[in-house]
């Protein structure tokens, strides 16, 4: 009975352990942590078909190390993580502050564009009624200047045919000047040849005079008395009672006086030059 009992016992052992082995992926020899090692027990007439001591102790101990060697890098990690986790955490509690205030920004956006949205609609609606009442105050000019402008368009009609009478007179008139400008320059033509053949008339005159003076006689100096003056003053007004002779001749040496015909071309030479001038 006690050996029965026992046997039992050792089944019952047998199967947790192959059940348990199981949940960690033990059995059978190709599951994943199994690395090819058969963990199964089983009991064939009493005896086990593993050798516990010497052959699944070690592989379970090994099993084992490999286990705690994977949790303390999974620590590791996990400690890495939540570091990483805290990190990521203020961030995000940062950026729910910075979110935040940007929703309040958007709040106040929202309310100014709101503010102004209203003040655009009200200065439209006034523009609209300025723009209404300047188009209808456009429309009444347009009639009332209608009529101005026909009667300007009759204005300009009636200035342009003045202007037009206006360039014919002209035209008349410049035509009159040409004409007069044309007989004054022949009347000038005519009168400078005139100048000119009676300048020419001088010279010869004057040539003739300088030859005659030439062959006058020498004049023999001598002193005139009062009464020889006195006679040649009245013979000078007698031959040319137009003309006197203002200046009193001083006695002294005598000077010969100018023959009347040199006098004479002398007056016509100055006659000539002032008609000239």
């Amino acid at each position: 009975m006690s050996y029965a009992r026992r046997h039992e016992q050792v089944l019952a052992q047998c199967q947790d352990y192959n059940e348990r082995a199981c949940k960690l992926k033990l059995i059978p020899s190709t599951a994943e942590n199994a690395a090819g090692v058969d963990y199964e027990l089983k009991c064939h007439l009493g005896r086990m078909t593993l050798d516990i001591k010497n052959q699944l102790k070690p592989s379970l101990l090994r099993f084992k190390q490999q286990i705690t060697e994977c949790c303390c890098r999974c620590e590791s990690e996990l400690i890495n993580l939540q570091e990483k986790h805290d990190v990521m955490q203020e961030q995000i509690s940062e950026k729910e502050e910075e979110v935040k205030l940007f929703e309040a920004k958007i709040a106040a956006s929202e309310k100014e564009i709101q503010w102004k949205k209203q003040q655009y609609d009200e200065q439209q609606s006034k523009l609209s009624g300025e723009v209404e009442e300047m188009q209808n105050k456009i429309d009444r000019l347009r009639l009332e200047n209608q009529t101005e402008v026909s009667e300007k368009r009759k204005q300009l009609e009636e200035a342009k045919e003045r202007l037009r009478k206006r360039k014919v007179e002209m035209e008349h008139e410049r035509q009159q000047y040409e004409l007069f400008l044309s007989a004054a320059c022949d009347l000038v033509i005519e009168h400078k040849t005139v100048i000119q053949n009676r300048i020419g008339e001088v010279k010869k005159d004057m040539s003739e005079f300088a030859e005659f003076a030439a062959n006058l006689p020498p004049v023999t100096s001598k002193l005139l008395t009062e009464e020889d003056v006195d006679r040649i003053l009245a013979e000078n007004e007698r031959n040319h009672p137009e003309k006197k002779l203002d200046t009193k001749m001083e006695p002294g040496p005598s000077k010969q006086p100018i023959p009347d015909d040199e006098r004479s071309k002398e007056e016509m030479v100055e006659a000539s030059c002032a008609s000239g001038n």
